[in-house]
C-alpha cells in the first residue's frame, strides 16, 4: 500500500516550491548587496556584507529544502531526503554562488548572449570570473570564519552560562 502523500500532484507542487525558493532567494541576496553599497559604512563592510548575506541565506536553505522534501515528496526515510537535499543544494550553490556571482549585474545581458550564442558560455565565464575574484576570496574567508565560529560552540557555552547564572547546577 502506498503512502497517501504519494501523488503526482504533490510531487509537482514540491518542484514548484523549490523553484519559488530559488526565485525568492534571488531578490533577497540582491537587496542585501544593494543595501551594503547604499549603507557605505566603509570599504571593509561594503566588501564583506554581500558575502555574509549569501552565507546566511545559504545556511537557511537546507532547512527549507528538507521541509519541502519531507512534506511534498514521497521519500523512503531520512536517507532519501538527504540525497534529494544534496542534489538540490549542489544545484543552488552552482547557480547562486558560482554562476550568478560570476555573471554579476548583467544577468539579462548574459542570458541574451547565451540564447543567441549558446557555445559562448565558457567565453562569458572566462571574461567575467577574474572581475569577481575578490568576491570569491572574501566569500572563502567568511566561510572559514563561519566554520571556526561553529567549532567554538559559542551558543552551547552561552546557554550553559545563562542557566548557571540562573542557579541551575551542572547536572541539570
Amino acid at each position: 500500500m502506498q503512502d497517501a502523500r504519494f501523488h503526482p500532484f504533490w510531487e509537482a507542487m514540491g518542484y514548484v516550491f523549490i523553484v519559488i525558493v530559488y526565485i525568492g532567494f534571488t531578490p533577497i541576496i540582491v537587496a542585501i548587496t544593494n543595501l551594503a553599497k547604499a549603507w557605505n559604512a566603509g570599504y571593509k563592510t561594503e566588501n564583506v556584507v554581500p558575502q555574509a548575506g549569501l552565507l546566511i541565506f545559504t545556511s537557511f536553505l537546507p532547512t527549507v529544502l528538507v521541509i519541502v522534501f519531507d512534506k511534498l515528496f514521497f521519500t523512503i526515510g531520512v536517507r532519501g531526503i538527504q540525497v534529494k537535499l544534496q542534489e538540490w543544494y549542489f544545484v543552488y550553490h552552482l547557480i547562486f554562488v558560482v554562476l550568478v556571482t560570476a555573471v554579476g549585474r548583467s544577468v539579462l545581458t548574459a542570458v541574451n548572449t547565451l540564447i543567441m550564442q549558446p557555445m559562448s558560455a565558457s567565453a562569458l565565464l572566462s571574461a567575467s570570473l577574474p572581475a569577481s575574484s575578490n568576491f570569491y576570496l572574501n566569500y572563502l574567508v567568511i566561510q572559514c570564519l563561519s566554520s571556526c565560529f561553529e567549532l567554538t560552540r559559542i551558543w552551547n557555552f552561552t546557554k550553559y552560562m545563562f542557566f548557571r547564572h540562573r542557579g541551575y547546577s551542572w547536572e541539570e
